[in-house]
């Protein structure tokens, strides 16, 4: 039994789980079709703006001028795999075969994450869960950015630790780099810094420490984003920080009950907006306002029909209803929708638990308070679970954690031990 536990490493195991995962993975996309892209409009939105940005250098969405809707981060990344070929259907085959190299790596990385919190096996187990699951197989056959935002998220929590293992000047500068390019592909990275300084405190540095890394860690940041600022202010002639589009997610949320489509959000959408000439930012606070009146309308209605939503309800829709299932290998949704309700119900109690009772609290409790920030953040806006989907890995390094325990010395006992 030991020589089999020193032949089979996490270390050495891990490597046959990654070709795995990228045999699944290409395997997805040529079952579902090189060129498949759900007929979504972001899927197919974001390859058109890398099109657009390779041939000419200019960021749009959806056909139009000049745009500021989604952060450039995943426009820029599909952009330099478009310019690498010439023709439509080699476009879409090295996109999708990039995605697979990022699905691999966010796989390795969350085994890295899994291993310093709680040793090799948690490590494997998160991996392997990763690998198998079928949303983020679905996922990662369509060209939208939470395919490297779950990468750069995993890193930059990895990063994050590291600093908090030994603080530095390097890691420091590592971390603000992941920070940067996290919100340069989804603004909902910037979630992470409030959530990094209660880390750090509970790590034992001292708030006066803290703040002056912090410091150092805003002035990369700023220095990071001054291009976006600049471009949007010379294309807008306004400041526009991030993204120009939190109006409609805004819009639609505010007719959600449980189920985010359906629900009658698009066709008043466009009675809001029919005849509107203004600019993106224009229109998203002309949608706002609307919103704000509908939810005022909702309220003196029924108070508790609006409270129970926002509370309760597109909480839980982001949590348990999986994205846009069509059926991948022929995997019925009913079984997948099931499946990942369960995972992710067990996930949520036992991170929330291993916050309070683990040796590594603290380190649960950075994975918890991010996955309390987006879930904030989903309820806020829409109750949508490609929002939570690049939170699902801390998920899975909790429930490997309560595997791992229930499985006892029945696992195998792998030599590497998590790096303090």
């Amino acid at each position: 039994m030991h020589r089999i536990s020193r032949a089979f490493t996490a270390d050495k195991i891990i490597w046959w789980l990654l070709l795995v995962a990228a045999v699944i993975r290409v395997a997805a996309f040529v079952d579902m079709g090189v060129t498949y892209d759900g007929g979504f409009q972001d899927a197919m939105g974001y390859m058109d703006s890398a099109r657009i940005l390779a041939s000419t250098g200019r960021l749009t969405f959806y056909g139009g001028g000049q745009s500021a809707l989604v952060m450039p981060g995943f426009v820029v990344f599909l952009a330099a795999c478009c310019a690498l070929v010439t023709t439509r259907l080699a476009e879409y085959v090295v996109v999708k075969l990039a995605l697979v190299l990022v699905s691999c790596a966010t796989i390795y990385v969350l085994y890295l994450l899994g291993r310093r919190i709680a040793g090799p096996r948690v490590g494997m187990l998160a991996a392997a869960m990763l690998t198998l699951s079928m949303p983020n197989i679905y996922v990662g056959t369509l060209a939208l950015s939470e395919n490297l935002y779950s990468l750069l998220l995993l890193g930059l929590v990895l990063a994050i630790i590291g600093f908090a293992d030994r603080p530095g000047m390097r890691r420091l500068l590592i971390a603000a780099v992941l920070f940067s390019l996290a919100v340069y592909v989804r603004q909902a990275a910037l979630g992470a810094a409030p959530c990094a300084l209660v880390y750090l405190v509970l790590r034992g540095l001292s708030p006066k420490t803290v703040l002056r890394y912090a410091a150092i860690f805003a002035l990369v940041f700023v220095m990071a984003m001054a291009p976006w600022w600049i471009r949007n202010y010379s294309v807008f002639g306004a400041f526009v920080p991030f993204t120009s589009g939190d109006g409609s997610p805004f819009f639609e949320g505010a007719y959600q009950r449980f189920e985010p489509y359906g629900t009658g959000a698009f066709e008043a959408m466009d009675k809001v907006i029919e005849g509107f000439k203004g600019t993106e930012a224009e229109k998203s606070g002309l949608l706002e306002s609307a919103a704000r009146v509908h939810l005022a309308q909702r309220w003196s209605e029924s108070p508790w029909d609006v409270l129970s939503t926002y509370l309760i309800t597109k909480p839980a829709a982001a949590w348990a209803l999986p994205f846009y299932w069509d059926a991948v290998f022929s995997i019925s949704g009913y079984w997948v929708l099931r499946i990942h309700a369960f995972v992710s119900a067990l996930g949520l109690i036992a991170l929330g638990w291993l916050s309070f009772r683990s040796e590594s609290r603290a380190e649960y409790a950075l994975l918890f308070m991010n996955v309390l920030v987006i879930t904030a953040g989903a309820s806020y806006y829409l109750g949508l679970s490609r929002y939570v989907y690049p939170y699902m890995p801390f998920l899975y390094i909790a429930v490997s954690f309560v595997l791992s325990r229930a499985l006892g010395s029945r696992w195998p006992s792998w030599r590497k031990s998590p790096d303090r």
